[in-house]
């Protein structure tokens, strides 16, 4: 099934990124070292400025203010360190969506197999009674040209539309697979590009027209690890939907035609269960690939600088 294919798919694909981003962050002691160097010259550059503007002017000399380069050369040396210190933090409350997201996938994954176990049965059925009736002789294998009828031209475009509505429920399925899947992957490069290009953020912040690179680089950071918390939280959400909106009411009209006993009315509702089954597909799907675009929209809701809090 789908799911499935993704599940397999997403873990390579992550395991495989892992890899690679380990690797790349080998290389952050030379992007360290490379910022200090800028740093000590925007340092150097930023106090001569300083000194040289309070000396000309007559002012009194504050030293406090010739901390902030030292500070941010701090910073970019245990920058590392910083990160894993926002890591642990966001830790805790993405265990605890991750544990909700867990139950609530077994049960949607429990639905999912009686649904489809139920189905099974129903097309046992069908196909059984098909069989019976040409046994029978109700239903000729090879009937005669009098007997054979080409379907109208309205059966001819319902069932074309049928075919349509399944093949967009099963692309729609693979698209929204798609969107959920590249949530962590978007987590794992915007990281990466953050752990690579901070230490040169921090070092530019010493000059006076960047002075808001430090807090800036803060909040992206903090807003991409915030990130899986929030997947999680509406991939539960999602996955409630599906259950109670999906699965439940098609296992139900499943049963009420298998209890009806009425072989000919399973025939009938075989083919008009599938067309139900897509338009309520294409229907979640839509909603769900909408709520998860949303997903950095609800990060800048929850982590924003102070500049633009109103």
């Amino acid at each position: 099934m789908t799911s499935t294919v993704f599940n397999n798919w997403g873990a390579m694909l992550a395991n495989a990124f892992n890899e690679i981003s380990g690797k790349v962050l080998e290389y952050t002691d030379a992007l360290v070292y490379s910022a200090q160097i800028i740093c000590a010259i925007f340092a150097f550059a930023y106090i001569g400025l300083k000194l040289w503007k309070q000396w000309s002017n007559g002012e009194v000399i504050n030293f406090y203010s010739y901390l902030r380069p030292f500070v941010i050369g701090l910073v970019i040396s245990f920058l590392s360190v910083l990160s894993t210190l926002f890591d642990v933090m966001v830790k805790p409350i993405e265990t605890v969506a991750l544990s909700i997201n867990s139950e609530i996938i077994t049960e949607f994954q429990e639905k999912e197999t009686e649904y489809y176990t139920y189905y099974e049965k129903l097309r046992d059925k069908v196909a059984t009674y098909e069989r019976e009736e040409v046994e029978s002789g109700s239903r000729d294998i090879t009937p005669d040209e009098s007997s054979i009828s080409a379907p109208s031209e309205e059966e001819s475009k319902v069932n074309i539309f049928r075919l349509i509505m399944e093949f967009l429920d099963n692309f729609m399925q693979y698209v929204q697979m798609a969107v959920i899947y590249f949530f962590p992957l978007y987590v794992s490069i915007a990281k990466v590009i953050l752990l690579i290009i901070g230490p040169f953020m921090l070092a530019l912040s010493i000059m006076p027209s960047f002075t808001g690179n430090l807090s800036l680089w803060i909040t992206y950071y903090l807003r991409i690890m915030i990130i899986p918390t929030i997947s999680y939280l509406v991939g539960s959400f999602m996955a409630i939907v599906n259950i109670h909106c999906y699965y439940v009411p098609l296992i139900e009209m499943v049963q009420d035609v298998m209890n009806s006993g009425n072989d000919f009315l399973m025939s009938q509702a075989s083919s008009d269960f599938i067309f139900n089954k897509s338009i309520i597909g294409i229907v979640i799907s839509i909603i769900t690939i909408c709520i998860y675009m949303q997903i950095p929209k609800f990060a800048n809701w929850i982590i924003k600088p102070d500049r633009y809090r109103k």
